[in-house]
């Protein structure tokens, strides 16, 4: 790794996650992280954009919860499942990193669910300026592209660092199935965990992905991975 600036506190700042808090961030700017450092850097609740790197460090705030998925113990729902089989005509591909103007219409588009955008530029920098190993998803109905994500890879795991989709396809729940199509890759890498960033659960957008059972949560305190199963989980 080399950094390009020293770990620093972030001043304090309206949440982006959640309105009425006050977040500060702890970061730093880095290049060339090699994959046993990523892996050391997810494990501590950090996460990326581009070469900036992040974790939370709000005073006595602990709602963004560090969430990923031990692949090979996941168990799918039946809900899980009908989705899975709902989706079996669209086809995805695992890829570098490739910049084209339709991705960006595809995340403009989905943007407006957020209210927010960013310009062309701004897209570019900060989802394909690399500093560790990632690429790209795509998924494709027909020969249509109408969803796709960023990963980047650790030594024992993958990090979805974001996805967005074809909002005329929301029926088709594509959020969920990548996370299916994604723990598949992890095993495919022979990958022992799927990081799904921040669980918030008073944040709709983000409440989701604490529904694939078991799943561990990193407790801030200690900085050890819970273990988090479901009863029901065969139902």
């Amino acid at each position: 790794m080399i950094l390009l600036q020293q770990p620093k506190l972030s001043a304090p700042g309206e949440c982006s996650y959640l309105p009425e808090e006050i977040s500060r961030n702890y970061f730093f700017h880095a290049k060339w992280v090699e994959e046993n450092e990523l892996d050391e850097l997810l494990v501590a609740g950090w996460r990326r954009f581009a070469t900036y790197y992040f974790r939370p460090e709000c005073v006595g705030c602990y709602k963004c919860q560090p969430i990923r998925l031990p692949v090979n113990d996941v168990v799918l729902s039946k809900s899980q499942r009908k989705i899975y089989r709902k989706n079996n005509d669209v086809r995805v591909v695992f890829k570098p990193k490739t910049y084209s103007e339709q991705i960006y219409k595809l995340y403009l588009k989905h943007s407006e669910r957020f209210n927010q955008t960013s310009t062309e530029d701004d897209f570019i920098q900060v989802h394909y300026t690399d500093s560790c190993r990632s690429f790209q998803s795509e998924y494709y109905i027909e020969d249509t592209c109408v969803a796709v994500g960023f990963l980047d890879q650790s030594s024992d795991g993958l990090s979805s660092s974001y996805f967005f989709y074809d909002t005329d396809y929301k029926y088709r729940s594509l959020g969920f199935f990548s996370i299916m199509k994604e723990i598949e890759e992890c095993k495919r890498l022979g990958l022992p965990f799927y990081y799904l960033g921040y669980y918030i659960e008073e944040n709709h957008f983000m409440s989701y992905k604490n529904s694939f059972y078991p799943h561990q949560i990193m407790d801030w305190k200690t900085g050890e991975w819970m273990d988090i199963h479901k009863n029901n989980v065969f139902l």
